[in-house]
């Protein structure tokens, strides 16, 4: 009987375990590129026609639990997708790096449930979550997630194609239409509920009576108007400029800002235009988010004082965010313009609904801005995505994925961008937040304790101006009581899947008032 080694029956086993591994990885590689072909910008061939670089997705990046952003193959950031997408990809990769993967979430979580009985995200699959019962120990209690139906998940976008682009081309058509009939509706029920007010400011004027004199502010209303009449005069005659609203309250006016422009005011969007009026200026940067959109930063400053940094350091920095350490060169760049020992304290500034940071500078010397920039403050007006100027590293204005974000979004990716630039160019640990309407309801969904309560840690004081915190009277108005019956898709034929009511946005380029 022929002598057979130990070692060769030994080999079989070895070689069939190797075998069966080899075809997991290569199901798995497989697999793995049609998912990273689903979830990227463009697919191979529609790169190599557009001699791109490669756009395949290549992780999925959790910023908090419910927020996994694409990483791509260039590097740069796709937006948001579908939990369950993103822990695919993921897993997928840990095969093909021979890692192990329990799929799970690397984030602490918490799911919400809609009213309409929507769940967003995914359950925890251990015990170890935070609970909403009255008598949990305060360190694990949270308040019960809830997301208005106003607010359905958001629907996942792969790259272009045919069938794609008709579904896109359809919405755009329905909601051109839907959407500025929404609008005329609102516009008409205004203008019906106002017919009492006109027929007594009719009556008034018959009367040889000036109807304006009910408005609580008339008088100075005057007052400003002579003002700013008089100060017009003086800017073409070429005289010292003078202040227009000589209110008590405004910081001194000792000759140390000096306006550059004046006479009458036109509508321009340019704040940089309306700080000059003021002896001020405005410098503008662009912020990256860490999903890829670019958001613009306004740095308001005294000439006098100041000498803006080099235009090579406005544009972004990518999507990291509080990475700047002391060590790197462009760490407190803005600060170190200011001459020694005038260091000043930064003040970020974020608008309200359907507005941007210029709201805080279009009244001269009585505009926030400006009364703090005067008062001694650092300053900066944060913008959010997709406002009159829409841009993305790689997303076009056409893509939907552009448009897939709501108000969590907002608070949970486009502040801490802001808070982290800011404090990057001051050097500062911390900084004053100032929010209107929108912009504070935006800053209390981020400092949630299940979004991203660590940027609290960033904020020294926060000032929340006419706060939107809870829904008063006007949601029970009839038009938001039909957005809130109507169901995602009808939603959607309404007011698309791009611009919301992109009407508005072509009317503000003819009149920016």
């Amino acid at each position: 009987m022929p002598h057979v080694s130990s070692h060769a029956h030994d080999s079989e086993p070895d070689a069939d375990v190797d075998s069966t591994n080899l075809n997991h990885k290569a199901e798995a590689a497989i697999e793995f590129a049609h998912q990273a072909e689903r979830l990227a910008q463009y697919t191979p061939e529609q790169e190599r026609k557009r001699h791109s670089d490669s756009t395949q997705a290549v992780e999925a990046k959790f910023v908090t639990a419910q927020d996994p952003v694409i990483v791509t193959a260039n590097g740069n950031r796709l937006p948001a997708v579908p939990i369950d997408e993103a822990l695919k990809l993921n897993r997928l990769k840990d095969q093909l790096d021979d890692r192990q993967s329990d799929g799970r979430i690397p984030v602490k979580y918490i799911s919400r449930k809609a009213r309409d009985g929507t769940m967003h995200g995914i359950l925890e699959r251990d015990g170890a979550c935070q609970s909403s019962e009255p008598s949990a120990p305060l360190r694990e209690a949270a308040a019960p997630s809830r997301t208005n139906p106003m607010f359905p998940p958001l629907p996942t976008y792969g790259p272009p194609s045919l069938l794609r682009t008709l579904h896109c081309c359809f919405f755009r058509t329905t909601s051109s239409v839907l959407s500025f009939l929404f609008l005329l509706v609102i516009v008409l029920g205004a203008a019906f509920t106002s017919i009492p007010l006109a027929f007594e400011h009719i009556r008034l004027r018959l009367l040889l009576k000036n109807p304006d004199k009910r408005r609580p502010f008339f008088e100075e209303e005057q007052r400003r108007k002579k003002a700013r009449a008089e100060a017009n005069r003086d800017w073409a005659k070429g005289k010292p400029p003078t202040t227009p609203a000589e209110v008590e309250t405004s910081p001194p006016q000792d000759g140390e800002f000096v306006p550059t422009e004046g006479g009458p005011d036109p509508l321009v969007c340019d704040p940089g235009y309306y700080a000059r009026r003021v002896g001020l200026d405005v410098e503008m940067f662009d912020v990256e988010t860490e999903d890829g959109f670019i958001i613009e930063l306004w740095h308001v400053y005294n000439p006098r004082e100041y000498r803006p940094v080099s235009p090579s350091a406005h544009g972004p920095r990518g999507p990291e965010i509080f990475k700047t350490t002391t060590s790197d060169p462009e760490f407190g760049e803005a600060e170190r313009a200011f001459p020694a020992g005038n260091k000043k304290y930064p003040v970020l500034m974020i608008h309200g609904l359907l507005q941007s940071a210029g709201a805080y500078c279009c009244t001269d010397d009585d505009s926030l801005a400006f009364y703090l920039a005067k008062s001694g403050y650092d300053v900066w007006l944060g913008n959010n995505r997709c406002g009159f100027n829409p841009r993305h590293t790689l997303l076009d204005y056409s893509d939907p994925r552009m448009w897939s974000w709501n108000i969590r979004q907002m608070g949970v990716l486009d502040l801490p961008a802001l808070i982290s630039r800011v404090l990057s160019e001051t050097g500062f640990e911390k900084l004053g937040l100032v929010c209107h309407s929108q912009g504070t309801t935006q800053t209390l969904v981020a400092l949630a304790k299940e979004q991203r309560p660590d940027i609290g840690e960033k904020i020294s004081v926060f000032c929340a101006l006419a706060p939107a915190a809870y829904a008063g009277p006007l949601i029970g108005k009839a038009y938001f009581k039909f957005m809130r019956v109507i169901n995602p898709n009808f939603f959607r034929c309404i007011f698309g899947i791009h611009a919301f009511i992109p009407f508005m946005m072509r009317m503000h380029k003819i009149l920016p008032a």
